[in-house]
């Protein structure tokens, strides 16, 4: 399960981190139902979105932000980190690597990046090539990648990007919901099925996002 999103900024001379429009403290029961989920053995990860600019620029004063928080709330076991601005590779290298080195191997790390980018091994959103990530050394470090699959939702989409090199145990299928409802599911259902046929160890797929989709995610979930 992910929360969703985090953001990091300046008011004044104040730095922060919040989730969405609120402060992580203004969240009503969120926190005590994410631990409520996390004793019944579901990983609860958060997603940092649309923040690594202010978070490069003062890295260490933003970073110790995170892991305050991260390190208060040990039930949350592992980071999205969905970049949609441009960023410099070695900068992601150094989050991926402060993240291990603070919470340990057993802290899951996943990237969000879009489906063109994983076939064509062309710059994505954050204006590096992911293949670059994926074959470094800091690449071991990232558990899955939910692969955005919004435009469209296929098995030949998902063949595609294993066939330009990843191993299906790296990529998740993401898709939006708002592109589908309950009777186009079926479709989505087929082309999933497909998949895991051919690739049994697919790491799983992704419904961006709850509460605001054209499907009904608790339905979504046990269909799947």
């Amino acid at each position: 399960m992910y929360i969703s999103s985090f953001h990091f900024g300046e008011k004044g001379n104040e730095l922060y981190i919040k989730l969405n429009n609120n402060s992580i403290d203004e969240q009503g029961t969120l926190w005590d139902d994410a631990i409520k989920a996390y004793k019944n053995n579901i990983n609860i990860m958060i997603m940092l979105d649309g923040i690594y600019s202010s978070l490069f620029s003062k890295f260490d004063a933003y970073y110790n932000l995170l892991y305050e928080f991260l390190n208060d709330k040990r039930y949350i076991t592992g980071i999205d980190i969905d970049i949609h601005e441009i960023v410099r590779l070695d900068d992601i290298k150094l989050l991926i690597t402060r993240l291990k080195k603070d919470f340990g191997n057993n802290f899951i790390i996943t990237m969000s990046p879009s489906a063109s980018s994983m076939i064509y091994d062309m710059p994505g959103i954050g204006n590096f090539i992911y293949k670059d990530l994926y074959n470094s050394d800091e690449g071991k470090y990232i558990n899955w990648y939910n692969v955005q699959s919004y435009d469209e939702y296929t098995f030949d989409i998902y063949d595609s990007i294993i066939k330009n090199g990843y191993t299906p145990d790296k990529i998740g299928f993401g898709l939006l919901g708002n592109n589908f409802n309950s009777n186009s599911m079926i479709t989505v259902s087929n082309e999933l099925s497909k998949i895991k046929l051919k690739y049994p160890n697919i790491t799983g797929c992704t419904l961006w996002e709850y509460g605001e989709t054209n499907i009904n995610p608790i339905e979504w979930a046990i269909q799947i």
